[in-house]
């Protein structure tokens, strides 16, 4: 498998979007997801079905670095995005001022994380690693200059061949130190915790695959590592080989049967 063909239905039915997340990556991203799902509406596409989950609201330390203004302190950043987006691109966006529950992941056709909670995006992971689900998964991460843009499967597909995701290949988000993910208390700790670039470099990182994949109709990359100084992209390919210098190793029909009998 050196290439991931899109799902067939995305094409010709809204694709449901659930998005996690609506701060510092996740506002970049849905400006970007916005502007996409107009552009693909244009091309005569069906265009998406966004439902945005936030429990946060706007503080002056998000000025800046989010896709806020003064205006919205103390709003619900969920609300706050999803309004400006509808008027914006005519879309309609919904608002939902809590987290996403782990349930609700598998309803979408696409899941998008931008949360800092590595144990969130684990919890995910594991929660639907052994379910059956053709759920697609884009996962954000991002440290101090660097970041990445993962996609790849939420559970097990129906067709059985399966593109790892974030937590396929990075299973130590498992054990991260919540110390990374407190809030920061002043704009000089968020700014030297998280560049300003990263957020909006790692957003369109992310779209550019999706966008690749809705115009082209297949993949042969699936993720973007980047690094700010020096400034270097270096993608995921779609190759078992690649797979397995991250510790992931595809399981053949045959060791599937063996271990079936054995069992």
């Amino acid at each position: 498998m050196n290439a991931w063909p899109l799902p067939s239905d995305w094409l010709t039915k809204p694709i449901r979007i659930a998005v996690a997340g609506a701060g510092g990556t996740g506002s970049q991203v849905l400006d970007q997801l916005a502007s996409l799902d107009s552009l693909m509406r244009t091309l005569g596409h069906p265009g998406f079905r966004v439902r945005v989950f936030d429990p946060d609201t706007v503080s002056r330390w998000n000025l800046g670095r989010q896709r806020f203004a003064a205006p919205d302190i103390g709003l619900a950043k969920a609300v706050v995005l999803a309004h400006r987006l509808n008027m914006f691109y005519g879309v309609e966006y919904e608002a939902h001022t809590r987290k996403l529950d782990m349930s609700e992941a598998g309803h979408a056709d696409l899941l998008i994380t931008c949360t800092d909670s590595a144990k969130f995006r684990a919890d995910v992971g594991g929660h639907y690693a052994k379910r059956d689900s053709d759920t697609v998964w884009l996962d954000f991460g991002n440290g101090d200059g660097t970041a990445q843009a993962i996609l790849g499967h939420l559970g097990r597909p129906k067709n059985g061949q399966r593109v790892p995701n974030v937590f396929d290949l990075f299973p130590q988000l498992a054990t991260m130190q919540a110390e990374d993910e407190k809030p920061s208390c002043s704009m000089e700790e968020a700014v030297r915790k998280q560049p300003w670039p990263v957020n909006r470099i790692v957003a369109i990182a992310g779209m550019t695959m999706l966008e690749r994949w809705l115009r082209t109709g297949t993949l042969s990359f699936h993720g973007s590592l980047l690094q700010l100084d020096p400034y270097t992209v270096t993608p995921i390919t779609i190759d078992p080989v690649m797979w397995s210098m991250y510790g992931y190793e595809v399981k053949s029909p045959v060791r599937k049967r063996k271990a079936k009998a054995e069992a």
